[in-house]
Parts: structure tokens; sequence; C-alpha cells
């Protein structure tokens, strides 16, 4: 057996970097920016920082955009080479293809948001999958269709290899590092394993899959060359799977018929899996369809469409029963998307008589782009459904008047509401805010929402809390969670009712000094659970935090638990009981508690605490922070 040479490996990758250059550098910048993003991360701020101690914000969100777009022009200006090649164009025409790349690739990203969002990871999610099977299906016309097999069947052994290549030499490589840490006593610290990931996965696995993709193009009479391995995968796995989700679902449907329940909501993700493990595995072993001993395969693909349709009728069913009473959401549409699509398959391999296998990938990759942007698209539909079940939860309850919420005077007594619809109207709000930002209410208020939106440095998902709570409190209507009760509801003023609270410290505040400290650690610990103690490492031994709520205490000791030392909690829990707000932003100072007594000294500075609070009562959940001590 010959190994390749150092100058062979040097020669081939250089040859893929000549084939795909814009790819190639798309997806090295993309590692470049995930390396320096691990760096930069809070997380790795607070658990190596030293003893002359400094805040540093969170990476911005721009590192992520960029990331994001890094990868989607990487895939557009694969698909773009492809199809070059595929046509034959001249080389100015492919210089042109690639430069529109870079061009899109740029206005995606001064298209996203600067604040992580949702709408932001559905949306990638659904173009990363069209331009997979953009790169599937583009440069193959019609009649082309066994060269479109053995293309793809090329590309996904080459998937296959290369995720075994990146995920055995990931492990390796940790392995190795985790040895030298243990044995050598060298300090390999997390970043390091990241920092592996973003090389392996980022740029390793992108020119590693490149340098083996399909340079040919032919379209033969027939297709003779058929892995046996994939028709054994095929056959006797996949087909076995298709063939017990079925047997489950028509079960499953004839149990709705005898007892006349409607279908869980559940069933229509097992429908969609029944379908996708079939259609792929139709796919695989098409090219046998005419082969001796194989012509079964044509039967069964008639009988496998003609299944679907009852289960399709199924799957509708289960989809309009969330949709009826809870309206249109962005998982529903995609969902309900995929039904038509199913739908449109179905009919089109029952009735034309071409079945042309390359509609496949071709409609999922319009169906992608399409759902993606427009009034017609996701994000749009659920946006107007969700705003038009507010609309009537509100009109339901007098709470909006042409087309206009009516806002109460400030002191007035809260609006008496069924539970059920403040349940409902709380749980709408907090999507739409969550999910489209607050301005998406707008049209809904005379007031601008904007005059009571404070500029909090929260993350995404505490913002979106507190911005609910105060477009709820404009309605002059209580915040209700889903799990509260009637009896609860008539029993608890709404002043007493349970709310999620947030304490956090101003993240424009840093910690200026250490007091001559000499060690410091990050710490999170669960104040709901009884005896939650955390042990933390620290460069001479162990270091054990309890939280004792019931005497507003953190307890601070070594290991051993002896001469235990004890910051007080007490101020923090005044400051939120004190607070009108649910979100609350306390100075460096406020979160900055001695410790007092024991082995250990210092001071602990709490970086945020959350959890219930109803009236003059305070369940704590969560507490993180930082704990800088000497040792007495």
């Amino acid at each position: 057996m010959r190994f390749p040479s150092l100058q062979s490996l040097a020669g081939g990758a250089w040859q893929t970097f000549r084939r795909f250059p814009i790819a190639i550098l798309l997806a090295f910048k993309a590692t470049v920016l995930g390396i320096w993003w691990t760096h930069l991360s809070a997380n790795y701020a607070r658990t190596y920082i030293d003893t002359t101690v400094e805040a540093r914000a969170w990476p911005l969100q721009w590192y992520w955009n960029a990331i994001v777009s890094c990868y989607l022009g990487m895939l557009l200006s694969v698909a773009m080479a492809k199809w070059a090649e595929k046509r034959q164009f001249s080389r100015r025409s492919v210089i042109g293809l690639q430069a529109a790349v870079l061009a899109l690739t740029t206005l995606y990203y001064w298209s996203l948001p600067p604040d992580p969002s949702q709408y932001m990871v559905i949306r990638t999610v659904v173009l990363a999958l069209g331009l997979h099977w953009l790169i599937a299906v583009i440069g193959f016309g019609q009649g082309e269709v066994n060269g479109f097999w053995i293309f793809n069947k090329r590309l996904f052994l080459r998937v296959l290899t290369t995720y075994l290549y990146s995920m055995v030499l990931y492990i390796g490589v940790s392995l190795a590092l985790l040895a030298i840490d243990k044995l050598f006593n060298v300090d390999v610290r997390s970043e390091v394993y990241e920092e592996c990931w973003w090389v392996l996965g980022g740029l390793f696995t992108v020119w590693f899959f490149l340098g083996g993709f399909p340079k040919t193009y032919e379209n033969p009479g027939e297709i003779s060359d058929y892995p046996r391995g994939l028709k054994i995968f095929t056959q006797y796995v996949l087909l076995t799977l298709v063939t017990v989700y079925f047997l489950i679902l028509y079960a499953y449907m004839i149990k709705i018929i005898l007892t006349r329940h409607w279908p869980a909501g559940w069933v229509a993700w097992m429908v969609m899996a029944f379908a996708v493990a079939g259609i792929l595995s139709l796919l695989l072993i098409y090219p046998l369809r005419h082969m001796e001993n194989n012509t079964w395969i044509r039967g069964y693909t008639r009988f496998f469409y003609q299944a679907l349709l009852p289960l399709i009728i199924l799957l509708f069913t289960a989809i309009y029963k969330r949709i009826g009473p809870y309206g249109i959401t962005e998982q529903r549409y995609f969902l309900l998307a995929l039904a038509w699509w199913l739908l449109f398959i179905t009919i089109y391999f029952l009735v034309s008589r071409k079945k042309d296998i390359r509609l496949v990938p071709l409609s999922l990759c319009v169906l992608s782009f399409l759902s993606c942007w427009g009034p017609w698209g996701a994000f749009a539909v659920s946006l107007n459904s969700q705003r038009h079940r507010l609309e009537e939860l509100l009109v339901k309850n007098g709470l909006m008047a042409n087309g206009i919420v009516v806002e109460r005077r400030a002191g007035a007594a809260p609006v008496k509401v069924r539970l059920k619809d403040r349940q409902a109207i709380s749980s709408v709000t907090e999507y739409l805010v969550g999910n489209h930002g607050y301005r998406a209410l707008q049209p809904l208020f005379k007031r601008n929402l904007d005059s009571i939106m404070r500029g909090d440095s929260l993350t995404e998902r505490w913002q979106a809390f507190q911005q609910t709570q105060r477009i709820l409190k404009l309605m002059n209507i209580g915040y209700a969670n889903r799990w509260m009760d009637e009896t609860e509801a008539d029993s608890v003023g709404l002043a007493d009712m349970p709310k999620r609270f947030y304490c956090y410290r101003n993240q424009g505040d840093v910690v200026s000094s250490t007091d001559g400290a000499n060690f410091v650690a990050n710490f999170t610990v669960d104040a709901n659970i009884s005896d939650s103690c955390e042990l933390l490492e620290y460069t001479r031994g162990r270091l054990r935090i309890c939280p004792d709520t019931a005497r507003n205490q953190l307890h601070v000791s070594l290991a051993s638990g002896a001469g235990e030392a004890t910051a007080d909690l007490a101020p923090i829990f005044r400051a939120v009981l004190s607070s009108n707000e649910l979100t609350i932003s306390l100075a460096v100072d406020q979160m900055t508690l001695p410790l007092k007594g024991g082995e250990v000294t210092g001071k602990v500075v709490l970086s945020d605490v959350r959890g219930m609070k109803a009236g003059s009562r305070l369940t704590v959940s969560r507490i993180q922070g930082i704990v800088l001590f000497s040792k007495r």
C-alpha cells in the first residue's frame, strides 16, 4: 500500500481551491470568526479571568451574522460552480457568477438583525436546506435523470465519508489534548477544544468534501454500477422502517375511526417521518426498478403513494386541530407547507407517466426560498395570524375598539378577564414580542411603544419577557402563565400573582478591584434544590458554594466544608421586592457582597439572580456570579 505524499496532498488541495476558491475562502473566514468569537465570549472571560478582574462584553451578534452569511454564501458558491461546470460556461461567466455570490452574501449579512432571534435561526436553516437541494438538482435538464441520480449518489457517499473523517479526527485530537493535559500537567483550556472544532468542522470538512466533489456529469442510458452496500441498506433497513411506520400509523388511524377522537398533534410529525423515509428509500433504489428480480419495486412504489393518501388526510386533520384554535406559527406554517408538498408529490407520482425524480429536490428548493420572504412567507403569515388572534381576544373582552387597544388611565383597576383568555392573550403577546419584536404590535396602539421600552442590555429571552409585561400593563391586564389554574386565579390578587423576575448586574459596570484576592472562580447554583452546592475548581484545590435562601445567604468554604464564610443576599432581595419592575438592573456595588467569617476571605460579585415574585414573597431559582477569595 502506497501512502500519498505531502506533495500530492498539497497539489490536490490546491486543485480543489482553484475549483472552488470563493467557497473555501468563505469557509476560512467563518472559521477565523468562530475562533475569534470563542476568545471573546463572556463564558471564556469569566472562567479564565485573572485577579485584575475586568468585565468583558458579550461578543457582538455580528460575529454570528457574518458566520451564517459565509456559510450560506459558501453553499451558493458551490451551486454556481457546479452549474458553470455542468453547462460549460466561459471563464468570464464563472467569474461573474462568483462575484454575484459575494454580492448576495454581503447583502444578506447587512439584512440580518443586530440582535439574535428565532426568526434568524429559522430562516437560516430553511435557506441552508434550500441551497443543499439546489446543489443536488441545478444543471440537470430534461432527460438527465440517470445523470442526476449518479451525481447525487456520489455526493451522498462523499458526505458520509467527510463526516466520518471529521468525527474521527476531532475525537483523536481531543483525546491527544486530554492526554497532554492529564499526563504532563499542561493547562489545556477548553477554548483549545473549541478552536479544533472550528478548524476541523469549519475548514477541513469543507475542503475535504469539495476535494471529492464529483467532477464528471455523465448521463448513461442505464445505471449498472449500483453499490451493493447501498442496496442492502435501503432494502433491509430503510424499507423495514417504512413498513413499521406504516403499520403503526394505520393502526392509529383505525383507533381514531373506532373511538371517534381527534388525532394527537404529534402524529403529524410521524406521518412526515414515514413519508420522508419512504420517499428517500424509493429515490435510493430508483435505478433497480427495471433490473431482473427487482420488478417488485415498481409495484411497491405505486402501493407506497396510494398508502400515503389516507395518511395525508390524517396529517391535515392533525394540523387543523392545532391551527384552528391557536392560529399559525412558523413551525405550523412549515408543517402545513410540507403537507401540501407531500400531497402534490404523491399525486404526481400516481398520475404522471414520466415520474421525474428531479422534481423532489427541485420542488423542495423552490418551497424553501418562497417560504422565507414575501407576504406568503412563513414569517408574514404567522405574524398576521397571531396578531389577528390577539385582536379577536381583545375585542371579545372589551379591550379593543375600532382596531385600537383601549388604554386605561394610570392607576385604574385591572380589567376583569377570564383566566383562559388572559392566558391566551399573554401567550400570543409573548410570542409576537419574542419572535417578531414589540413593534409588530404598534398598529394596535395609539401610544408609541418605543416610549415605554427602555434600552436595557438584556439577553433576548429576558428582554422579550420584560417588554411583554409592559405591553400587557398598557392593556391593563395581568400576565397569566399556562400553568395557573382557576383556583389560584380566584384566590390570589393581581399584585400577588407569581411572576418571573430577573435581577442582573449592569453590564456597563466592571469589577475594578480585587481587594487583595488571590483566586477567582465563576459559579451557578440552583437555589430551588436543597443542598444544591457547587464545587468549583481553582489552581490550588476546590471551593464549595451553597445557597441558603431560607436565611438569605450564600455559604462559601473550602471543599472540606469546614469554616464556612457567608455572603448576605438580603440587600439584593430587598431591591427586587421594592421594585415595581420584574427586570431589575443594579450597579456592581449593589451586586457585590463581602464574605464574613470562616477560612475564606473576599467577596462575591453576582451577575444575575432569577426566580418568582408574588407580592412580598420571593422564590429564588438560580444565582450566578464570580467569587474573588483568599485563604486565611
